[in-house]
């Protein structure tokens, strides 16, 4: 008894006092009692056992019940169809898909809880994905939604490694309420998200925004601030925004306006005789006269119009030039593509905007001219009388210059105003928007190209490794040593197979050396993690129009992320556990379930 009341303090009488106690009448009942629990507890005959059967009951009856809501919210969300109706009363009609749909597949059912809090562990599925990855990079973008609410989509850009191969992947993560625009607000908005999220903005090692100001800037932007406090947090100009800059050249020819976009450009072109005829149609028999009015200019006008030489002209070298920048921005789009792939494409662009400049004029003069045949267009161009300006000359000017510059062929002349203008000033934008990947490919270019590294020499392969280590560093910190990374890639070089081509290819060969080469390692899944473009964001928004649309504009952002991500991350919908997602559901439902009827009861 003193054991458990007082105390006992006759430790050299131990061993005889504790021989006494396992003898004692009082430690032999309760030893008993024990067994006989035990005994009960795995035979299931305590006292509880009708409220355990009745809470087994009732699991099993709400796994049942969840497992059909599941079913429903998850096909709901990956074909984007509406949950509500007109109505949410059960039985009437017009009450939306969800209560239909419910009400055929379930009889016992009245009512149901909110599952957004278990569609979180979709979340939780991709935050252990990037904790595992370690480093990775942050994707914004932000766009109204239907209830004028800004919403700020945040992606996440790394190099997952649970999965047997390697791959890039952009998740997306949240949409978060935006009530403070400028670079500040967004910049501690991101901070506080990533830190709810349980994600350290130190393992941030690249930025993707759109060209705002707010976003970009050098000074008070986004990418600036982050920056400030993790100098290794690469930024990369979006690399699809960037090509649309060129776009606004279009108002360099008037009559270009209203066919702006590529889909325009490629219907006229192969569509232009039935174009034309329905723009005379409608100059015959529209109504309204400044339809009509507008209509007979467009057919015949050949300064204005489609019926004239120039606008086909220009009409085909537009067509040329965006047809290369819209295959070069698909390219961009994919989630997989990386800096190294994405070098290449924009350098190809340029060379053949560089190449155009000096072959493309001749070319499309030709193709334009077989269009006009076809319209029964004379392929001339027209003639503009323009007022000769004359300007007072020095007394040792010459006449001729000004003559052979008075004296420009109407092609000519457009040649100068518009086709060279317009390709130099798209080579010129896109060199400048593209530094940044120059000064990026700077860093990384040794580990870009594989053939240049199996053939680059000690000295300049270790410079590019200090070089490295200099730019990933933070502090005193830094993500390789550059010494060691030079020894690895001298090993490395001489094993790699001469298939891989590719840094992807890299990782999954380095994987199975299972941190052979951890310097290496690390390099490239840095390299990968940089992001190219925000087209992942820009793909985000279009399923949050869908999801809250004007009948749901008053959706809660709870529930608004939850069906975001069941639409969005549909491929690991389906790696979810919903047998423990059920259990953990169904006890919790069932508990309080039998503990309402007990107090009813009572």
């Amino acid at each position: 008894m003193q054991l458990s009341s007082t105390g006992f303090n006759d430790w050299r009488n131990i061993r005889i006092r504790l021989s006494q106690h396992e003898t004692s009448h009082r430690h032999i009942v309760c030893m008993s009692k024990w067994m006989e629990l035990e005994l009960r507890l795995r035979k299931h005959l305590t006292i509880d056992k009708c409220l355990q059967k009745d809470i087994n009951i009732e699991k099993n009856h709400w796994r049942e019940v969840l497992l059909r809501i599941f079913s429903l919210v998850k096909n709901l969300a990956k074909q984007n169809l509406a949950f509500r109706g007109e109505n949410e009363k059960i039985g009437q009609k017009n009450n939306g898909n969800f209560r239909v749909l419910l009400n055929r597949s379930a009889t016992l059912i009245q009512s149901y809880e909110s599952i957004s809090d278990e569609l979180k562990k979709v979340q939780l599925m991709i935050i252990k994905k990037i904790q595992e990855a370690k480093y990775f990079s942050v994707i914004l973008d932000c766009t109204p939604d239907k209830s004028h609410k800004e919403q700020m989509s945040l992606i996440i850009r790394c190099v997952d490694v649970s999965m047997a191969s390697t791959q890039v992947s952009e998740f997306f993560l949240t949409f978060v309420e935006v009530s403070d625009k400028s670079g500040e607000g967004l910049f501690e908005l991101l901070c506080d998200t990533l830190v709810a999220l349980n994600l350290n903005i130190n393992d941030v090692r690249g930025q993707g925004y759109d060209n705002g100001c707010n976003m970009k800037g050098k000074h008070k932007g986004v990418q600036k601030k982050l920056l400030d406090i993790n100098s290794r947090a690469f930024y990369t100009p979006c690399g699809c925004h960037s090509l649309n800059l060129p776009s606004h050249l279009k108002k360099r020819l008037n009559s270009l306006e209203s066919f702006s976009g590529f889909t325009a450009c490629f219907h006229h072109l192969q569509q232009g005789p039935k174009i034309r005829d329905a723009l005379d149609y409608l100059a015959e028999n529209c109504d309204d006269p400044k339809a009509r009015s507008d209509a007979d200019c467009l057919a015949t006008s050949e300064t204005h119009g489609i019926g004239g030489f120039e606008f086909l002209f220009g009409m085909v070298i537009w067509y040329n030039l965006l047809f290369t920048m819209n295959t070069v921005s698909k390219a961009l789009q994919s989630e997989n593509i990386d800096i190294e792939l994405a070098f290449v494409q924009l350098k190809g662009l340029v060379s053949y905007l560089q190449n155009y400049r000096e072959t493309g004029f001749q070319e499309a003069k030709a193709e334009a001219t077989l269009i006009a045949e076809s319209m029964d267009i004379e392929p001339k161009f027209p003639v503009k009388r323009k007022r000769i300006i004359k300007r007072k000359r020095h007394f040792d000017e010459e006449m001729e210059n000004d003559v052979e510059t008075e004296l420009l062929s109407e092609e000519e002349n457009f040649k100068v105003d518009f086709f060279l203008r317009i390709l130099d000033q798209a080579i010129v934008y896109l060199q400048v928007r593209f530094e940044q990947f120059e000064e990026y490919g700077r860093i990384f270019r040794f580990l870009f190209d594989l053939r240049k590294l199996k053939s680059a020499s000690d000295d300049g392969l270790k410079a590019a490794c200090i070089n490295l280590e200099t730019s990933l560093k933070h502090g005193d910190s830094s993500d390789v040593d550059g010494n060691h990374l030079f020894l690895e890639l001298k090993v490395l070089k001489e094993l790699l197979p001469t298939e891989i081509t590719k840094a992807i290819e890299v990782l999954n060969f380095l994987k199975k050396f299972e941190g052979c080469y951890p310097n290496t390692w690390i390099a490239f899944r840095v390299m990968l993690t940089v992001p190219v473009s925000v087209a992942s964001a820009e793909r985000s928004f279009s399923k949050l129009k869908l999801i809250k649309s004007y009948s749901r504009s008053t959706m809660s952002e709870e529930r608004l992320n939850a069906l975001a991500i069941l639409s969005i991350e549909r491929d690991l919908v389906g790696e979810l556990d919903y047998i423990s997602l059920m259990n953990d559901f169904a006890a919790k439902t069932a508990r309080r379930s039998i503990f309402e009827i007990r107090d009813d009861d009572e």
